[in-house]
């Protein structure tokens, strides 16, 4: 089991209540509010196996549907990129999918890293440092890349959040 604390600041959200001068026919307004807690508190969370399972691993987070209905868009958007659709699609996120290098590069860091192991096997040696080198030399371009599209992102943000503040 996992346990949680929550400081001074922790916040939690009431449930929302209906309110109880309606008049008639009018439509029900809900209300949700915010109390901080005064003191920490200590919440017990039960562990929850861990699935490998791609399809499952999720689920303990979202609903079985609500991560059907992502996979079966993710694959449609993946699909008409790939047929040369010329709609604008925000393709973040599923870069793994739409670039053929992302996979063959997976495959290669599992190679260079089996192949290290084998070689250490054998002389009946244990080179976790070594292990970590080879897996990242095949790697790092990934790495870089991904480093990119985060320092992108990251002005896509501030970009906006300029305009958002001069409004």
């Amino acid at each position: 089991r996992s346990q949680v604390s929550y400081g001074k600041a922790a916040g939690f959200v009431k449930q929302a209540r209906r309110s109880s001068m309606k008049q008639p026919g009018a439509p029900t307004k809900r209300r949700a509010s915010i109390d901080f807690a005064l003191e920490p508190t200590t919440v017990e969370i039960p562990a929850v196996p861990i699935d490998n399972d791609t399809e499952n691993s999720n689920f303990n987070w979202m609903k079985a549907e609500e991560y059907k209905k992502i996979e079966k868009d993710n694959h449609k958007i993946v699909r008409a990129i790939e047929k040369g659709t010329d709609k604008n699609f925000c393709t973040r996120g599923l870069e793994g999918r739409l670039d053929r290098n992302v996979e063959r590069t997976k495959l290669e860091a599992r190679q260079a890293v089996w192949e290290e192991q084998m070689r250490q096997k054998k002389e009946s040696i244990y080179d976790e440092a070594k292990l970590r080198e080879k897996y990242h030399f095949v790697v790092m371009q990934s790495q870089l890349e991904a480093a990119e599209r985060a320092e992108q992102d990251t002005a896509e943000v501030e970009n906006y959040l300029r305009s958002t503040r001069r409004m």
